[in-house]
């Protein structure tokens, strides 16, 4: 889980702040990117009450298969032109597909922490393990964007970063457990 959580963060660290500087750049509209947040963060909301009402633990790595590559190929409308629109479908993309990914992930994480005999007593470490890998992969992929664009500044270049570092949520899922043991009664 902990390779999985670095990759995780790989893609969260550019997220984080680049497409909301990508709105800004594109359109020089403080509005529109209250627009782009307001919906995307809409749709975000009824995809995550509706992957948590309905995702059971036996399809959790299928749906973090297919929610990140749904994320990854939400990108894709940015290599033909960094404007408002394909920025407005990479945001919907994102939104609908990031929560079959990020529920599946996190609560497969946890359940590796609760497995573990030791957990009550070690779930503090156990968490901050957890943190620091994420937080590793965030380091890593800023770390990245910036020596990006040190070296060339174009918005093809951009949107191919936001795709490899989106592929890493592949990866994730792939690193994912298949299943993860019954916690054992004391």
């Amino acid at each position: 889980m902990m390779v999985a959580m670095l990759l995780e963060g790989l893609r969260e660290g550019v997220f984080a702040f680049l497409v909301g500087v990508l709105v800004i750049v594109a359109t020089g509209s403080e509005w529109q990117l209250g627009l782009y947040a307001t919906l995307s963060s809409l749709v975000s909301l009824a995809s995550y009450g509706l992957v948590g009402r309905t995702l059971q633990p036996q399809q959790r790595r299928a749906a973090a298969f297919v929610g990140s590559l749904l994320a990854t190929a939400a990108v894709l409308p940015l290599f033909a032109d960094v404007t408002f629109l394909t920025l407005m479908v990479m945001g919907v993309g994102t939104a609908v597909a990031y929560p079959l990914f990020i529920i599946p992930v996190t609560s497969t994480a946890f359940d590796v922490i609760g497995a573990n005999p030791h957990a009550v007593r070690d779930r503090a470490e156990y968490v901050v393990m957890r943190e620091l890998a994420l937080n590793v992969g965030r380091v890593l992929s800023v770390a990245g964007f910036l020596l990006l664009i040190a070296w060339r500044q174009t918005p093809t270049l951009l949107a191919a970063y936001l795709a490899f570092t989106s592929l890493a949520l592949v990866g994730a899922a792939l690193w994912m457990p298949q299943s993860v043991p019954e916690r054992k009664p004391k």
